[in-house]
């Protein structure tokens, strides 16, 4: 699996989106899938980054165990190293 980041459609400046990219079944052609897990959101009058899960319904929510940051590196640090079910489902 390759893991890339995006700039969210239609989000504006302020919002970054990751998602997952995934190859198709072999036997089904070289395209590639692309699923959002996470939403990062930058709010320009206090600085700071904050972190949203998507639910099975593709609606984002606050992500509440991490308090949001100036520092965008300490958000995607925090969910690969917790490796919190809620983004991979």
């Amino acid at each position: 699996m390759t893991w890339g980041v995006l700039a969210a459609v239609g989000g504006g400046p302020d919002q970054v989106q990751l998602t997952q990219h995934q190859a198709e079944h072999v036997d089904l052609g070289p395209e590639w899938t692309r699923f959002p897990i996470a939403r990062l959101h930058h709010t320009k009058t206090t600085g700071l980054w904050t972190l949203y899960w998507r639910d099975r319904n593709l609606k984002f929510h606050r992500y509440q165990p991490l308090d949001p940051s100036p520092r965008v590196q300490e958000m995607l640090d925090y969910r690969d190293k917790h490796a919190d079910p809620i983004f991979w489902g």
